[in-house]
């Protein structure tokens, strides 16, 4: 994989956590006490994980997406294993 192809997967990597994260609060909705200790702890943490805003995680996915794609592109073509 390039680095390009890297940046795409772990962009839709994110993505689909996020609509599971989307699911799982759906789910647990109908049982209220259930859903709000999930939805302040593991549901935020997770969420928390993936993107930077309102995040308090040292380094999200989104960061690290960033990171990939401020790097020199002279690695650009290096393939991924």
């Amino acid at each position: 994989m390039t680095k390009q192809e890297v940046i795409n997967r772990l962009d839709e990597i994110g993505r689909e956590i996020l609509s599971r994260i989307a699911e799982a609060r759906r789910l647990l909705y109908p049982y209220r006490e259930a859903y709000q200790r999930a939805d302040c702890y593991w549901l935020a943490h997770i969420e928390g994980a993936i993107k930077i805003e309102d995040s308090s995680s040292m380094v999200t996915l989104e960061d690290t997406v960033l990171d990939l794609s401020e790097e020199s592109e002279e690695n650009d073509n290096d393939p991924v294993t």
